[in-house]
């Protein structure tokens, strides 16, 4: 009996041995999985795994600039209207050189921010942008220094004019990015205590309740964050256009800027193109007699 056993141990081992081997399957009625089939196979589950992650992904991409630009009223007051009378307020932080900072210096830094951190009850937010580095402000600076700058020697005139061409081409080929970091600010106004007789009245109203606790909230934390060598500048309304300009054109907004838009008229509410001299002074004057005739109007008007 355990000569039995023996040879049927043997003779199961030599039998696996013997298919793997022969790159058998060990069950002689499987079929065996070819090469070309195994990387078949893999290749389709890998697609349907990646199809899978791709199609969720589409389907949990939320659009954030449909979604926030559904909401924007207006732009106005140096704030951002959005709908159910909210109103935001960006400022741009002047941040401090944390880590050039002794070991005193950034306790009390960390000290004076955590200190207004704890006092918030309300939702601040902070919101980072990376921007193309534009030297066209510092650029534009040094042209009109050479330029009006009077008894210059050649050699500095000349070595001012490749300064600039360097820079140029540095910006154009070379580009580098700069973090700008600002705090936003917003607040709900809840217009149950408002009373008003007119609707532009109480619209009046809305705002001006909005942008006095904004700024209020503004003046605090620029209180606290004074004492972490921390600054804040509250942006007016082109600077909060050029926060979505930098946001919606992250390319484009190097080379055609929010400020040449704006010089060349293309925030004008009507449509504009170069006249001559005699034209512009014929229509001061027409402008000038309509103004003249209304309130000639208006003076007989209170008298009668």
């Amino acid at each position: 009996m355990e000569d039995l056993i023996f040879l049927l141990i043997f003779g199961s081992i030599a039998w696996i041995v013997f298919r793997l081997a022969a790159k058998l399957p060990i069950i002689p009625f499987q079929k065996k999985q070819t090469k070309k089939q195994t990387i078949s196979n893999g290749k389709k589950a890998l697609g349907n795994q990646k199809k899978a992650i791709n199609t969720i992904e589409i389907d949990q991409e939320p659009n954030l600039m449909e979604d926030l630009l559904s909401s924007v009223v207006d732009i106005k007051d140096n704030m951002l209207h959005l709908t159910d009378n909210r109103f935001v307020m960006y400022c741009e932080v002047d941040p401090v050189n944390y880590f050039l900072k002794s070991n005193s210096e950034q306790e009390t830094i960390d000290v004076a921010f955590e200190t207004w951190l704890a006092t918030l009850d309300y939702q601040v937010i902070w919101y980072l942008q990376n921007r193309f580095i534009d030297l066209s402000h510092p650029i534009e600076n040094m042209r009109k220094e050479l330029r009006n700058t009077e008894d210059l020697h050649p050699n500095a005139l000349s070595y001012g004019d490749s300064l600039i061409k360097e820079l140029e081409q540095w910006q154009n080929y070379s580009p580098r990015f700069e973090t700008k970091a600002y705090i936003i600010f917003q607040y709900q106004v809840k217009t149950s205590s408002i009373t008003a007789d007119t609707e532009d009245e109480l619209q009046e109203k809305i705002t001006e309740k909005a942008k006095q606790e904004i700024i209020r909230r503004i003046n605090t934390a620029a209180s606290s964050l004074r004492k972490a060598e921390i600054g804040l500048k509250v942006l007016d309304s082109e600077g909060i256009l050029d926060i979505f300009y930098h946001a919606l054109n992250r390319r484009t907004a190097a080379g055609l800027k929010l400020k040449n838009l704006k010089e060349s008229e293309n925030f004008s509410l009507y449509s504009t193109a170069d006249q001559d001299q005699i034209r512009v002074q014929l229509v001061k004057e027409m402008t000038e007699h309509e103004i003249a005739e209304k309130e000639n109007s208006a003076k007989i008007e209170n008298a009668s």
